[in-house]
């Protein structure tokens, strides 16, 4: 088995690599805004985005597991997908700003 160190900075490049989450000298930032860890479930990461359906055709494109189905709700759409250590990962897009948690502007 890998070294901790080494696992951890291929997971870093996998999740730069595929939700093109970068890295400053200070780390990424995460934020929890819920706490909802129980001993029997780990905590899931939840990515917030503006077009999910796009980017899990990306991940599936290119060979990432994924929950083959998007849950439609009054908050927005949902998917998930699981990293290379198994981890499920949850993907959201609000209907609109108003459901949204931070307000993510237009890209140029």
């Amino acid at each position: 088995m890998e070294p901790n160190i080494q696992r951890s900075e291929k997971l870093n490049r996998w999740y730069e690599e595929k939700l093109h989450l970068h890295r400053n000298e200070e780390g990424l930032f995460v934020e929890e805004l819920f706490e909802m860890q129980s001993e029997d479930k780990p905590r899931m990461l939840s990515f917030q985005v503006q077009k999910l359906a796009p980017l899990m055709n990306n991940l599936a494109e290119s060979g990432v597991k994924i929950v083959d189905h998007i849950d439609e709700t009054p908050r927005g759409k949902y998917a998930w997908f699981f990293d290379p250590e198994g981890n499920k990962v949850e993907i959201w897009e609000p209907w609109d700003d108003s459901q949204s948690l931070v307000n993510i502007p237009e890209p140029d």
